[in-house]
């Protein structure tokens, strides 16, 4: 795929879908060159995006007395597991993509670290939790619900340490939807909050309160027919004081 930089307007624009699919496909290619016999529909895209010029090529390119800086992608790579030992297994690699000259200019793994969680993550996250038969069994027994699949909502977030736990870890907190589809679940919480294992696919465990609190049911539905009537317009203009050194 051919990938100018002669179709940028300017450094800072923000990489194109085909200068994404060019980068990915560079970097598919150097994988497999480095790893012949590791599977490739396993590497993962945790991150693809820009990677800015230094400020001295961007203030000469403004000035008029430089060129156009050369079109780089920054991407966060998740390997396949197999790749590398016991002792790197949350290693990353982090990888610099010339799109102009279409070379990769560094791949440094980078050990001990676990990039941030994706919406992928967290949707695989939820239907690992739905489904697990403990969850579904403590969800019944402490508060009476049955359909975990329409009535629970799951807010998941990422976990960095969570006691000898090990793994990319994520843990939901639940919510009780209550009647309208768009009534506000945050006002509905569930004292239960689930942690989930991506590597494994399974729950490994689930913080809950000895005793199971009430879930409140009355509903906070914003969208029910509530007057917005005589809301006084809101003037934003504020002046800084002088006194900050701002301007």
């Amino acid at each position: 795929m051919a990938i100018s930089s002669s179709s940028t307007s300017h450094p800072l624009d923000p990489l194109s879908g085909d200068e994404m699919l060019a980068a990915s496909e560079l970097i598919r290619a150097a994988f497999k060159g480095k790893h012949p016999g590791a599977p490739l529909e396993a590497l993962i895209f945790n991150v693809v995006t820009l990677d800015e010029p230094s400020k001295s090529e961007l203030l000469a390119f403004d000035a008029g007395k430089g060129p156009l800086p050369a079109r780089k992608s920054f991407s966060i790579l998740q390997p396949p597991l197999s790749v590398y030992g016991e002792n790197e297994r949350y290693a990353i690699v982090e990888v610099i993509v010339n799109l102009d000259s279409k070379e990769v200019e560094q791949w440094n793994l980078v050990p001990g670290v676990q990039p941030l969680i994706t919406p992928e993550d967290c949707f695989e996250a939820e239907k690992i939790c739905k489904a697990d038969a403990k969850v579904c069994a403590m969800l019944a027994e402490r508060y009476g619900i049955t359909n975990v699949e329409v009535d629970v909502a799951c807010d998941p977030w990422s976990v960095h340490e969570h006691g000898d736990l090990q793994g990319r870890l994520v843990q939901l907190f639940l919510y009780k939807r209550v009647g309208s589809p768009n009534d506000n679940q945050y006002s509905h919480p569930i004292d239960m909050v689930p942690v989930v294992c991506l590597e494994k696919g399974v729950v490994v465990h689930v913080d809950a309160s000895e005793t199971p609190q009430k879930i409140n049911e009355v509903t906070n539905n914003y969208h029910q027919g509530k007057s917005m009537e005589g809301l006084k317009p809101v003037n934003h203009t504020y002046i800084l004081p002088s006194s900050l050194g701002l301007y």
